[in-house]
């Protein structure tokens, strides 16, 4: 069994500009979800940089394969 890391890293603080636009729709996503915007902007961003992982962990393993 994988042991998982429990000590709770300190955050740091990011200053970003976002689109108006963008900025409302991450707002009302994160009021439904009764969540905060910081930790709905952080989610989406842990999700996509999971993601972009995978693609290039693909595209890796179909290089070896060919």
């Amino acid at each position: 069994m994988v042991k998982k890391d429990t000590t709770k890293k300190r955050k740091e603080f990011y200053g970003l500009t976002l689109n108006p636009d963008v900025a409302e729709k991450l707002k009302q996503k994160a009021e439904n979800e009764e969540r905060s915007f910081s930790f709905y902007v952080n989610r989406i961003l842990e999700e996509e940089l999971q993601r972009q992982t995978q693609k290039i962990t693909r595209k890796k393993i179909t290089k070896k394969g060919e």
